[in-house]
Parts: C-alpha cells; structure tokens; sequence
C-alpha cells in the first residue's frame, strides 16, 4: 500500500503544471456546480408557485433583454483577463494593480453612462407593448424594468472580479457566485412566497439584490485576502494603459455582442408572435439541457487561460492532447443528452409538475443545440486563447445577423412553432462547428494565413 501512495505521489508530481492546475480547477467547479445546480432546480418551481406562467414569461424575456448590458464593458473583462495572465505569470504585482485599478475605472463610467441613459429613455418606452401584454400590467412591468436595470448594471461592474479569477487560472472559485447566488435567492424565494402576494416586481427583487449582495461580499473577500497585492486604487488608474485593455477586448466585444444577439432574442421573437406564457416552457426545456451543457462548460473553462499560456509557450504537444481529450469528453456528453431526452417527461413531472406542458420535439432540439454549442466551445476556447479572433468575428456577425428572420420564418411562416426559434439557432451556429474547427487546425499546424491568422 505504501509503494502504491508512493507512486501516485510520484506520478502527480510529474503531472504537468498546466495540467494540475487544470484538474484542480475542473474539481472545484464539479463541486460548487453540482450545489449550484441542485440550487436552481429549486429555484425555477419556487418561482413558478409564486408567479403565473406569464409574468414568469415576462421575467424572463425582460432578464434576458438586460442581460445585454454584460457586454457594455466593450471587452474590457476580456482585456484584463489577457493582460492579467501576463502579468501574473511574471509575477508583477505592480502592472496587475494597474491593470485591475484601469479596467474597474472603465468599466465604472460605463456603468454610469448606461444607468443614465437607460433614466432618459426609460419614460418613453411603453413596456406593455414590448412585451406583448395588456396595457393593465404596464405600471407592474416599468418598476420591475427599473429595478433589473440597476441590478444588471451594478453586476456589470462586480462581475470584473470573474475575469481576474480566471486571468488566474482559479475558474474553479467562479462558481462560488451562482452558488452562493442561488442560496441566497432560495431563502429570499421561500420568504417572499410566506409574507408577500404574488408580484412580478417583487420577484424581480427577491432574485436580483440577495445576488448582488452576494457579489459585493465576494468582491471584498477576494480584495482583501487573496488579491489585497492587486486591488484596485485610483492612484494606480492609467489612462493610456485602458486604450491597451479595450484594444485587446474589442474583438472579445463583437463576439460577445453576435452571441447575446443569437441566445438572448429567442425570448422576445417567443413573446412577440405568440405570447409571454409560451416563454416559460421553451426556457425551462432549455435550462434542463442547459444543466448538462454547464457541466460540459465548466471543463472547458480552465482551458482558456491554459490556451494562452501554451500558445505563448509554443506548446503545441500539449494543445493537441487536450482537445482530442476534450472531445473524447464531448462524445460521452452526447450520450449523456439522449438519456435525458428520455428520462425528460419523468424528470419534468418532478421538477415543475404539471404546471407546464413541454413537447418532446423541443426538448430534442434543446439536446441537440447544447450538443453543437459544446462542441463550438472547445474550439472557440483555443482560438479565443491565441487571440486569433478575426474569423470568429466574420462568422459571429453572419449568423447574428441571420439568426432573428430565419428563427421568426421557421417559427411563424414555416409553422414549426417553438420549434422553429431554437432551429434557426440551431442552423445558424452549425456554421461555427465547421469553420472555426478548420481554423483550430491551420493555426496548430502553423497553416494559418491572411485572416486565419488574425
């Protein structure tokens, strides 16, 4: 038995570094999403009993259409993950103060400009009519649009602390935030369902602010244990240094920008052409899939700052190993997505009921969307982690641009439903799985030219 620790002792010893850091990451995220998961299958039921089917639509058509701010900080959270991994490798605590001190100075004023400029127009929107529902439910829907907004806003600014996470290969302690997020909002649920009527805005504010407390207590706590040598002080802000992080970001932004147009108007086309309440059974059937593609996901995660760092290394051994494994990965994967599809009906009857009905047919297509956007990631991770990113910006915008008329033609003149908005999705990124595969290929074997190479 001695012998037999011994060797194992010896053999992780001999692990790559990358490697070990890697699997240390992958562990620790296994373990936060498995509690976090378990935590938003009690979320969705909890808020369904509070809410009817479509004020639950409306939330989650108006969570999506602010999820757009994310990508406000025009990829200066990208900037900083790039420049931050430098530096850390380097060990110079002073460029990273600088960095960090930068990017939260940016991304401060930011988020100011979007808070006032979304006070000036929020007046003149008529929020009923965006959303598709009667004018009775007007004065509801604009508090609750105001109270999403300062939340969304506010995370803009919080969620810094995520990329300086990842800049430094702790993707693992990501996870912390939805998971804490998730118990937060859990107890604030059960309360909210004891002491209050049923109200959209105060769902909107039972979610959304024991979230952000969560976030601000995480930002402290990482500042002042782990990062006190990098927190951010305005003497450290150089101005010329945020032109640098936005420079490195900008193509990180576009990205961003074509892949929130792709994921997140699916719930406004849904509630335009039918109705809010048909938002609830297409998001629940996506975030069953969801579930098993987060787990997919949080493999993938330690592999961008991994990436970088081998691109830089010129480890090109160590690149090709880890995406024939990761694939090797994704094949079980798939095969994990059949046995939900079959074990949906079942599975769906003891997370919301009977409360909503969901076809077969739109949890098939769910399963195979999360397969195809797992399959993209592996490949967008290592070319997200040379830089190389002028392809992927090309092909974002085609398939952004395509994706709303060809998901509005196959749901309402094709006649496919529901169906048809996550087929068009479905189609659109089916582009990526072929040419961002080829550039992967080119760029290992040094065959990237002109604009694989960009």
């Amino acid at each position: 038995m001695t012998r037999m620790i011994s060797k194992l002792f010896i053999a992780s010893r001999r692990l790559h570094e990358r490697d070990q850091k890697y699997v240390k990451n992958v562990a620790l995220s296994l373990v936060l999403q498995g509690f976090s998961f378990c935590g938003t299958i009690f979320i969705t039921p909890l808020a369904l009993g509070f809410l009817d089917q479509e004020r639950f639509g409306i939330w989650l058509v108006v969570s999506s259409c602010f999820n757009w701010i994310s990508v406000f900080n025009i990829g200066l959270g990208c900037g900083l993950r790039n420049k931050l991994a430098e530096s850390i490798a380097h060990g110079d605590n002073h460029s990273s103060r600088k960095i960090v001190s930068t990017t939260y100075f940016f991304v401060g004023i930011i988020a100011i400009g979007c808070l006032i400029t979304f006070l000036i127009l929020y007046p003149f929107v008529g929020w009923s009519n965006l959303m598709n529902v009667d004018i009775s439910m007007q004065s509801e829907i604009k508090y609750s649009v105001l109270v999403c907004a300062m939340a969304f806003i506010l995370r803009l600014l919080l969620s810094i602390m995520m990329n300086i996470l990842e800049a430094d290969q702790n993707v693992g302690l990501i996870k912390i935030f939805p998971f804490l997020s998730n118990i937060a909002v859990i107890v604030s649920l059960i309360i909210a369902r004891v002491f209050f009527q049923s109200s959209l805005l105060v769902l909107c504010i039972v979610i959304l602010i024991p979230e952000i407390i969560v976030y601000i207590t995480l930002n402290l706590v990482f500042f002042r244990k782990r990062y006190q040598a990098i927190s951010p002080k305005l003497s450290e802000i150089d101005l010329p240094l945020g032109k640098v992080l936005i420079g490195m970001g900008f193509k990180f932004f576009i990205i961003q920008i074509t892949m929130i147009i792709i994921y997140s108007t699916d719930n406004i086309i849904i509630s335009q052409l039918f109705n809010p309440a048909l938002v609830t059974p297409y998001n629940i059937s996506f975030q069953y899939m969801g579930f098993a593609a987060s787990f997919f996901f949080l493999l993938l995660s330690p592999s961008l700052a991994a990436f970088s760092e081998a691109n830089i290394k010129n480890d090109d051994k160590w690149i090709i190993y880890t995406i024939k494994r990761l694939i090797f990965i994704w094949l079980f994967f798939c095969l994990g997505l059949l046995i939900l599809v079959l074990f949906s009906p079942f599975a769906y009857h003891v997370w919301i009921g009977d409360r909503v009905i969901i076809p077969m047919t739109l949890t098939v297509l769910m399963a195979i969307h999360a397969a195809v956007q797992s399959w993209n990631n592996i490949f967008g991770s290592y070319v997200s982690g040379t830089g190389k990113l002028n392809v992927s910006i090309i092909i974002g915008i085609i398939i952004s641009t395509l994706n709303i008329p060809l998901s509005i033609f196959l749901a309402r003149d094709a006649g496919f439903g529901l169906n048809g908005v996550i087929l068009g999705s479905i189609l659109c990124i089916s582009i990526i799985s072929v040419v961002i595969p080829i550039q992967s290929y080119l760029i290992i074997t040094r065959k990237a030219r002109w604009i694989w190479n960009m």
